[in-house]
């Protein structure tokens, strides 16, 4: 499917993948590895901000870290949904932080080099780049994190929630598993187009950004 632009909006024929030549592919794919690598800058606890914000969330009441906590955790579970990112229910809030963490390991090269990005088009003024992983990329990189190999399960378990049914017979006895396939959407970031045609990134932890400003 493409989408042909104007200077002051997109019209689209329907809601579905566009074209690689499409002029809002193009520019979505050009930016999404950099805002992905951003939003995981942002987000990291590590950085003298977040570490700042612990020390001061630490003096909230109770009930002012609860609700942080489970704003976290519903903000994330809304975008999985509207980013249409989960995988046969494999995808929630624990799953999304697990894998997002694994980007902010990767070099941007590398993110680009094991992932495929695909840019979909939802319909109203709302857009998705997703990040399809090459799972024979993975395979043949060199690991040196200790921790490679549990992320490498979390993975396999999404390819094969979002794999193919095969049917196959065994002794006269006809069974079905499911077959993971090459290409598996491990991440998806929101874009929204504004009427003068740019678009925004809607970075998944903004309720949470704007929670303890």
């Amino acid at each position: 499917m493409s989408a042909t632009t104007n200077s002051t909006q997109s019209k689209t024929v329907a809601p579905g993948y566009l074209d690689k030549n499409d002029p809002i592919f193009i520019s979505i794919k050009g930016r999404a590895g950099t805002d992905l690598e951003q939003s995981i800058k942002r987000a990291d606890p590590e950085s003298a901000e977040n570490k700042s914000l612990a020390t001061q969330a630490e003096t909230w009441p109770e009930e002012k870290q609860d609700q942080f906590l489970a704003l976290l955790e519903k903000s994330i579970d809304d975008y999985v949904g509207q980013t249409h990112l989960s995988n046969g229910g494999i995808f929630s809030f624990g799953t999304f932080m697990v894998v997002f963490k694994s980007f902010g390991e990767m070099e941007q090269k590398r993110m680009g080099e094991r992932h495929d990005i695909r840019v979909q088009y939802l319909g109203g003024d709302k857009y998705v780049a997703e990040f399809w992983e090459d799972s024979e990329a993975p395979a043949l990189a060199s690991t040196s994190k200790p921790d490679d190999d549990n992320i490498e399960m979390v993975k396999e378990l999404i390819r094969l929630s979002s794999g193919r049914d095969s049917t196959f017979v065994e002794d006269g006895i006809t069974s079905t598993k499911k077959v993971a396939l090459r290409y598996t959407k491990m991440m998806a970031l929101l874009y929204t187009q504004t009427n003068d045609g740019a678009m925004t990134f809607n970075d998944p932890f903004q309720p949470v950004f704007d929670f303890v400003k």
